[in-house]
């Protein structure tokens, strides 16, 4: 739960603690919201893209989001 003004930190860290509870789709809402507010942060881009993987399925697997976000991540 965030109290007062949303921030990057808030975002990050529930992004986080949803990626490490295998709350994919929750953290992926996360993700997206710190990207928004710095688009350069590695940990988002990485794990944003790994999300994405993680939360498709085999119709719309989407390999290309995955393998960007590590790309980027790398940068």
């Amino acid at each position: 739960k965030i109290v007062g003004t949303p921030t990057l930190d808030n975002y990050l860290k529930l992004g986080d603690r949803s990626y490490d509870n295998g709350e994919f789709e929750e953290a992926l809402s996360n993700y997206k919201r710190v990207l928004e507010i710095d688009p350069d942060n590695w940990k988002a881009i990485y794990r944003y893209g790994y999300c994405q993987a993680f939360t498709s399925n085999i119709a719309q697997f989407n390999i290309v989001a995955a393998t960007n976000g590590i790309k980027e991540a790398i940068k």
